[in-house]
């Protein structure tokens, strides 16, 4: 009976130091969800301003540009404090690559600094 008592808490232990790890995250998950809505944004302002006017308004587009990279940043500072979550990893590279393509796509029209 002692050894059953033993295993129980044991097992519960374990379980609730899982449960601890899970909620340390959780702030983590939220900020970068926060960004993540951002970054969404900025990239349907940026979709909208490369396709608005045949003249682009390129200080705008170079600020949005500037903008979604710095929300990648973010993004992946906070990942890089939690490297034994790999989801949000993941979530670092996916904001790198659209830093990467709004850098793209707006160099295709103007010449940001």
């Amino acid at each position: 009976m002692r050894w059953l008592t033993f295993a129980i808490c044991l097992l519960l232990s374990g379980c609730a130091a899982r449960l601890t790890s899970i909620d340390m995250a959780a702030p983590e998950d939220r900020e970068i969800a926060s960004l993540e809505e951002a970054l969404r944004q900025k990239l349907g302002e940026l979709d909208g301003s490369l396709s608005a006017s045949p003249t682009p308004d390129c200080p705008h587009l170079c600020e949005l540009s500037a903008t979604i990279c710095q929300l990648g940043e973010r993004i992946c500072a906070i990942a890089g404090r939690r490297p034994e979550l790999p989801d949000l990893s993941s979530r670092c590279q996916d904001a790198r690559k659209s830093c990467d393509s709004a850098r793209t796509r707006v160099a295709k029209t103007c010449a940001c600094e």
